[in-house]
């Protein structure tokens, strides 16, 4: 439930999109060590219900705050993916290089995982 997509918590079929912002998602909480609504002190069903409106009414901007924020351009591009249209992976690991950048961290070879 957390990680899950808005397109989840609206019943839309889930495609490579989903996939995308659940990524972002887990991301997030990992740099932030939370994500918006996480709260110890309510049921199960009340951190459904306002997860679900949190993700569905909100934007990536939203979402991204905190250490996050440099995650929003990526999540905003996720949200505009149509369900059938292939995620345009080199722009996205564009975005990825360019938070690293921004961040004066250089990206290493060693991480590149291409096959060779």
């Amino acid at each position: 439930m957390m990680f899950s997509s808005k397109y989840s918590f609206m019943g839309h079929t889930l495609s490579r999109r989903d996939d995308i912002i659940s990524i972002l998602y887990i991301l997030i909480f990992l740099i932030n060590g939370r994500i918006p609504l996480d709260k110890n002190t309510m049921s199960m069903r009340q951190q459904f219900e306002k997860m679900q409106k949190f993700k569905v009414y909100n934007s990536a901007k939203k979402y991204c705050k905190g250490k996050s924020i440099h995650f929003t351009a990526i999540l905003e591009y996720a949200y505009k993916i149509e369900f059938d249209e292939k995620p345009n992976y080199t722009y996205i690991k564009f975005l990825l290089k360019k938070i690293l950048l921004d961040l004066n961290r250089v990206p290493m070879e060693m991480f590149n995982w291409k096959s060779k």
